[in-house]
């Protein structure tokens, strides 16, 4: 056997070897994926199947839903969204939408404007509001009710809409503020000089460079706020006495209490409390998960 057949023997055994090592991998990663989709639809599932139940017990009637299968859909009646929107849910649902806007776009006018001031001013002041305003990601509301109330009742905003936008900006402001601070950081600053340099203000570089550049975080900011402010039921507990002036989930909580046994109508209430909420998601996903993405990266 010459040298060059030992050579092309050896070449040949070596590239084999070489092979499995790759033809491994390959499995086990056509095995991973399909674990993955196989844990990912269980818990699909696992998600899914509580609005599976709310919605087709919200489009029955009170005999259908003890006597019918509580997961397959029969029948469909639209009699339940009459009687909810009888007992004054549009009014609650105006309330609340009135609220969780109005905190929400003072959150975000608030801490855009603070994380600006703070981040591309560099000022001292600016840094120790800072401070002061990240202590109160370790207050919860629940710790200064008492102090709040007493301030709310003097200042003559107690059972007012207006009080509850300023208590629900107030209480998600140090987590938005934080957030903001983080992505308006990343902006360049030369972006910034430049745009002094050709005479544009605080205002103008505010609008035109930082809200284009911010969007992931306002979007994430605006899930996670109005999430929050629209299922806050203890402050509407607190500040709140007039039923005209009720929110969604201290109405709800009084319609369960007052028609426990009507389950479908519960349903309804709670699908059609929940139906801005997915809105809101829809609205605002691209620009939250641009935002996740964003704090994945950095370092």
């Amino acid at each position: 056997m010459t040298s060059q057949t030992i050579g092309t023997t050896e070449s040949i055994v070596t590239a084999g070897r070489r092979r499995r090592p790759t033809a491994s991998r390959s499995t086990h990663g056509r095995t991973g994926r399909i674990v993955a989709a196989v844990l990912g639809t269980v818990w699909l599932i696992v998600v899914l199947a509580p609005f599976d139940y709310m919605i087709v017990s919200s489009l029955r009637t009170q005999t259908e839903y003890f006597t019918e299968n509580p997961w397959i859909p029969t029948s469909a009646t639209l009699e339940n969204v009459t009687a909810v929107f009888q007992i004054g849910l549009g009014s609650y649902v105006r309330n609340s939408v009135i609220v969780v806007l109005g905190g929400v776009v003072l959150t975000l006018a608030m801490a855009l404007m603070f994380a600006q001031y703070t981040v591309k001013h560099r000022a001292k002041a600016g840094a120790a509001m800072f401070k002061v305003i990240s202590v109160g990601l370790a207050v919860p509301i629940n710790a200064i009710v008492v102090p709040l109330f007493i301030v709310v009742t003097h200042i003559d905003l107690y059972d007012n809409l207006l009080g509850l936008v300023l208590i629900m900006a107030a209480s998600n402001l140090p987590l938005s503020v934080v957030i903001l601070c983080t992505f308006v950081r990343d902006i360049p600053d030369e972006l910034v000089d430049a745009m002094r340099m050709d005479g544009a203000g605080s205002w103008t570089i505010l609008v035109r460079l930082v809200v284009p550049m911010s969007t992931g975080a306002i979007g994430l900011i605006a899930i996670f706020d109005g999430l929050a402010m629209w299922n806050n039921m203890l402050i509407p507990l607190l500040f709140t006495q007039d039923p005209k002036n009720a929110l969604l989930p201290l109405a709800l909580f009084k319609f369960e209490g007052a028609y426990g046994a009507d389950v479908p109508a519960i349903m309804m209430a709670v699908l059609l409390s929940a139906l801005p909420l997915i809105v809101l998601f829809l609205a605002t996903r691209r620009y939250a998960m641009q935002a996740l993405g964003g704090i994945a990266t950095m370092r």
